[in-house]
């Protein structure tokens, strides 16, 4: 879904807001067409996609997931660093390193503390962190990151550098249709159901 709009975006040159509002409104159509008759909510007790998300961590796994996630995310900083420093650019190592790393780890340990004060962190908080390092490593450290963002600073100029601005912008809009999917599975999965007015407090937000 995703992908056809970034097509009529990018090809057919219509205006983004019009095209997403339009698929948006479409889809709330196809949702009343798939409710049960006589209902109001499709039920998601029992399902596999409402048991996994309603799943709270032991606290053991919660912190083995944190001690993960600032690994990657200082070696990330530390990349940065580096990389910065090799082209004389001005970078100093504990502002750019090691008070990030530290905030982090600080303020992840005091979050995991209050989840597991109630009853553990959530499933798809583990999972959207995981997401999290992987695109914030494609977006950062791949080439293909450093494109995604010349583009959205001056499209004509990556254009014009041999780079194809209409791929990247439709290959954005599959990334964004996929992560609205899965945020509308956790959702749907934290509350064991979808109904007609899950989103209508938000539509003309998206």
């Amino acid at each position: 879904i995703g992908g056809v709009q970034g097509v009529i975006v990018t090809i057919f040159r219509a205006p983004a807001f019009i095209v997403t509002l339009g698929v948006s409104m479409i889809l709330q159509g196809v949702l009343l067409d798939l409710l049960p008759p006589g209902s109001n909510l499709i039920s998601l007790v029992g399902q596999p996609m409402g048991t996994i998300f309603s799943l709270y961590m032991p606290p053991l796994a919660s912190y083995a997931i944190l001690i993960g996630v600032v690994v990657i995310f200082a070696i990330l900083c530390f990349q940065t660093h580096v990389t910065r420093v090799s082209r004389s650019i001005v970078s100093n190592l504990g502002t750019s390193v090691i008070v990030p790393v530290v905030l982090l780890a600080v303020v992840g340990a005091a979050t995991v503390r209050v989840f597991d004060a109630y009853r553990g962190v959530p499933v798809m908080v583990a999972f959207l962190l995981c997401m999290l390092g992987v695109f914030a490593y494609i977006t950062t450290q791949t080439r293909f990151g450093l494109h995604l963002f010349a583009v959205g600073a001056n499209a004509e100029a990556v254009r014009r550098s041999g780079i194809s601005v209409n791929r990247l912008k439709i290959t954005a809009f599959v990334l964004t249709g996929m992560f609205a999917a899965l945020a509308g599975m956790m959702a749907a999965g934290r509350v064991l159901g979808v109904s007609p007015d899950s989103a209508d407090t938000t539509l003309l937000l998206e």
